[in-house]
């Protein structure tokens, strides 16, 4: 009888321990905070933080010209998207070499007037074995270049005031 009253005791005094420390962390629980990304959408959501501290990483386009632009977004992951519906044809430079491969003579034409243009022509060595420079190129113009050069690959290089083009040419 007297184990049944101390096991009874007991008992009671565990469950007012328990019950008493139950209400304890009840009350201090608003006390406690934990720093982190608190942002569901993020990498490193921390679903424990009551403070956000500014970690979050959110993967995404983080350019404002893109047509998928995130402005959550805090890292970009290389996806964004842009539409080139708007692009001018009129201002691309069209270039044709031509013939090629060719035994040395050619000809560049180009669809625009160009103040300032250059030409190298490049062997596979990178030694420049040709160079012009034209100012006042107009584009209904053909230029023809007659080279005596050694079979084998070479690379046209065309600047001009913005842009530079290498172009492979074979001499055969």
């Amino acid at each position: 009888m007297k184990l049944n009253k101390y096991l009874i005791i007991l008992t009671t005094i565990l469950m007012l321990s328990f019950y008493a420390c139950d209400k304890e962390e009840d009350n201090n629980a608003g006390d406690i905070s934990v720093t982190g990304c608190t942002n569901l959408e993020a990498l490193n959501y921390n679903p424990n933080a009551t403070i956000d501290d500014g970690s979050c990483i959110i993967l995404g386009c983080t350019d404002e010209n893109a047509i998928n632009y995130n402005p959550s977004a805090t890292s970009d992951d290389g996806s964004c998207v842009y539409d080139n519906t708007s692009i001018d044809e009129s201002s691309l430079l069209e270039i044709n070499l031509y013939p090629n491969p060719n035994n040395g003579s050619f000809n560049i034409n180009l669809n625009t007037d160009l103040n300032n243009l250059k030409i190298s022509i490049f062997n596979i060595l990178g030694q420049e074995v040709f160079t012009e420079n034209i100012t006042n190129y107009i584009g209904t113009s053909k230029k023809t270049i007659d080279l005596d050069l050694v079979k084998g690959t070479y690379i046209v290089n065309i600047e001009t005031e913005n842009k530079t083009t290498k172009i492979p040419m074979i001499i055969e």
